[in-house]
């Protein structure tokens, strides 16, 4: 079977940022959510009624990308692959369509330096008085934004099946055990705690179509078409700062889908409650058990770093048959059962790869330094420190190769990120898009699978 013939592995991965934009004249417009204190209490899922970038004309960003090296069209599509906007939310960078979540992830930082420089010379050329940029999706008051996670399937671009929507779901609560960014929220009675995983807590259903944009569902649907292909856009991940957690949930979720599109009866593990068990996951991690289903449809509990366990060992079993993985695939599924049995034992053991525990020991250390209380004004600071774009203690820690890139044939290197962040990869519809971009200046109505004469296959390298 040649390659194109088969479902192809092609990763994405949309970040919509935190931030807070300082407008010349000294007005700030916050999206990054503000720490409470006891002069300015938080009130819950309240957001800003206008964004700084509102105030900022497109000709200007488009000016400073040209300047930066990388060419935008209307749609906001770019030269090196991928795509800058801004939505509802804010600022927005999709990373171009990638062959391996290894390069996927190298991308989605390489967006964090983008949008950096991009701002930066905004506020140089005095556009901007001052900005923040944040890698989080949650604030402290529980309003939110969006990471998705993309992955190609030959699934139908349909509503799942409630076999294909129960097993993605269940994966996705699983996941927020070990692929959490950890971080602080407040809830209805304002005390403060640590979740693992910000993004669960806030789950309110399990299954919910793009148009219910206010739901925060585990499943979202449909499938978006691609062709005779769909795309899979998982929502329920935190903005991850360390590199392996969200190589591993990328490819974790490729290879359930593999395993599904071949056989859609695969016995994998099922929630009894999936919401409930996403608030469990969220707040409380790999430490609590949830309810799963089981023979005769009795159910029982059972730690979620067991889930993800049992899902990445059927996904290897099966592969003995079905030969359905990749080497990533057969490199990094290993890698989460490892982990996983680690973490079980010991937790903080596994702090250099797992970003939830080496925020919680970061912010164990900070009070017990600065004999403060997790409520602090102090601690909330130092949690928007940890995923800050632009000298946050995470960003440091990763691009000294101190943590997250445990698997990596390649770490954090300045000199191949910049050649790296202007080009798009070379074995994806990407190159076509981004090259047509760069020769016409932007001055082309191309999209992420073509225009509206031409498909492009998300392997297709050359434009026939």
């Amino acid at each position: 079977m040649s390659k194109r013939a088969e479902t192809p592995n092609v990763y994405g991965v949309e970040t919509e940022y935190s931030a807070m934009f300082t407008l010349p004249g000294d007005k700030t417009y916050e999206i990054v959510g503000k720490c409470h204190s006891i002069d300015e209490p938080l009130g819950l899922y309240k957001e800003p009624k206008s964004k700084g970038t509102d105030h900022i004309d497109r000709s200007s960003i488009t000016d400073v990308l040209e300047d930066m090296g990388l060419y935008s069209n209307p749609s906001g599509m770019l030269s090196n692959g991928g795509r800058f906007y801004i939505d509802p939310s804010g600022p927005e960078y999709a990373t171009p369509e990638t062959s391996t979540a290894e390069e996927a992830v190298h991308r989605v930082f390489d967006g964090d330096d983008i949008m950096l420089d991009l701002f930066g010379r905004l506020r140089e050329s005095g556009v901007l008085q001052d900005f923040q940029l944040n890698r989080r999706i949650v604030d402290h008051n529980r309003t939110s934004r969006g990471i998705h996670l993309n992955n190609t399937t030959s699934l139908p671009a349909d509503i799942p099946s409630v076999i294909v929507m129960s097993a993605l779901a269940t994966l996705n609560v699983a996941k927020g055990a070990m692929f959490g960014s950890g971080g602080l929220l407040i809830n209805d009675r304002g005390k403060t705690d640590f979740h693992h995983s910000p993004r669960l807590s806030i789950t309110s259903i399990t299954g919910a179509t793009y148009q219910n944009y206010q739901q925060r569902p585990l499943v979202r649907y449909p499938f978006k078409e691609d062709g005779e292909l769909a795309r899979v856009e998982t929502v329920t991940s935190d903005a991850l700062s360390f590199a392996w957690p969200l190589r591993a949930s990328l490819v974790i979720t490729n290879s359930l889908l593999r395993v599904i599109e071949q056989d859609e009866n695969t016995d994998f593990p099922i929630l009894r409650n999936p919401v409930k068990a996403a608030h469990i996951v969220g707040q409380y991690g790999y430490k609590n058990q949830i309810a799963v289903y089981r023979e005769n449809e009795k159910h029982e509990g059972e730690k979620p770093l067991n889930i993800l366990k049992e899902i990445c060992e059927i996904v290897l079993d099966a592969n003995e048959e079905l030969e359905v993985l990749d080497d990533e695939a057969k490199q990094v599924l290993p890698e989460i059962i490892d982990v996983a049995d680690r973490m079980s034992d010991n937790p903080e053991s596994v702090a250099n790869q797992v970003e939830s525990v080496a925020r919680m020991i970061a912010m164990r250390k900070k009070m017990g330094k600065e004999g403060v209380k997790l409520y602090s004004e102090k601690m909330c600071r130092f949690d928007y420190a940890w995923d800050w774009i632009g000298g946050g203690i995470a960003e440091t820690l990763r691009n000294k190769n101190v943590v997250g890139w445990q698997g990596f044939k390649t770490k954090h290197s300045p000199r191949t990120a910049d050649k790296r962040r202007n080009s798009p990869p070379v074995d994806t519809r990407a190159k076509i898009r981004g090259d047509l971009i760069q020769e016409r200046a932007g001055d082309v109505d191309i999209d992420w699978s073509g225009t509206d004469r031409i498909y492009l296959h998300p392997l297709d390298t050359v434009l026939e």
